[in-house]
C-alpha cells in the first residue's frame, strides 16, 4: 500500500523551457551560440556545484561571465536563469486531492535562485509535508543520498513509496530502492497509472 508520493518538481509539476532564455543570452552575448550556452548549463561540473550547494548564486554568476567573456548584470542573469517556468496546472490541481490520502514529498535536483522565484511566483509547496532539494543537502538524483534523504523525511518504508520523475536515471535509481515509480511522460498517461494503482 502507498504512504508516500515523492514528486519531481521541473518536468513534472513545473515545464521547463529554457530556449527563448538561451536564444536572448546568446543575442546579447554575440559569440556563443544558443547550443553551447544550453550544453554548458545542463552538462558541466559547475552547474552540478550550484545545484549541490557547493558554490553560492554570486560565484556561479561569475564564473559564467568568466566562462563566456562577457558581462552583464547580476539582476539580468537572474531575470534570464528564473523565465524558464509555465506550470503544469492539472498535476498541481491533482495535488490537494491527493494530499488527502497521501504524504507528498518534493524532491529536486535544483537551485536557490530557482525555489527563491518558485516560492514567489508558483502557488505549489503548501501541498507537499517536506522538500528535498538537492542544494539543501549536497546531493542529486540519480545518487544514493538524496533518496535516503527524502525516504528519512517521509518516515516511509520504500515499497510503500511511490516515486514520479520525467528523466528514466532517476526513476531506475528510485526502482532499485524498491520504490514503485513512474517515469512521467505527461499528464493523461500520468493519470492512467494512478488510476491503474488505485490511488485516485
Amino acid at each position: 500500500m502507498i504512504e508516500t508520493i515523492f514528486f519531481d518538481l521541473g518536468g513534472v509539476c513545473i515545464e521547463v523551457n529554457p530556449k527563448p532564455s538561451f536564444s536572448r543570452l546568446s543575442r546579447y552575448i554575440g559569440t556563443i551560440s544558443e547550443k553551447d550556452i544550453s550544453d554548458f548549463i545542463y552538462h558541466s561540473e559547475l552547474t552540478h556545484r550550484f545545484e549541490k550547494g557547493l558554490i553560492n548564486p554570486q560565484t556561479f554568476y561569475h564564473h559564467l561571465l568568466n566562462e563566456w567573456k562577457t558581462d552583464f548584470s547580476f539582476d539580468f542573469f537572474k531575470e534570464i536563469w528564473n523565465s524558464l517556468f509555465t506550470p503544469i496546472r492539472p498535476v498541481i490541481d491533482l495535488l490537494p486531492k491527493l494530499k488527502k490520502s497521501f504524504r507528498l514529498i518534493c524532491v529536486s535536483n535544483t537551485n536557490v535562485l530557482h525555489i527563491e522565484y518558485l516560492k514567489v511566483h508558483v502557488p505549489i509547496f503548501q501541498w507537499f509535508d517536506h522538500l528535498v532539494f538537492s542544494y539543501e543537502i549536497g546531493s542529486a538524483k540519480p545518487e544514493h543520498e538524496i533518496y535516503q534523504n527524502a525516504l528519512e523525511k517521509a518516515g516511509s518504508r520504500p515499497r510503500t513509496c511511490l516515486f514520479v520523475d520525467d528523466l528514466l536515471d532517476n526513476v531506475r535509481a528510485a526502482k532499485k530502492m524498491n520504490m514503485d515509480v513512474i517515469h512521467f511522460k505527461g499528464y493523461d498517461s500520468f493519470l492512467g497509472q494512478l488510476q491503474k494503482r488505485q490511488l485516485i
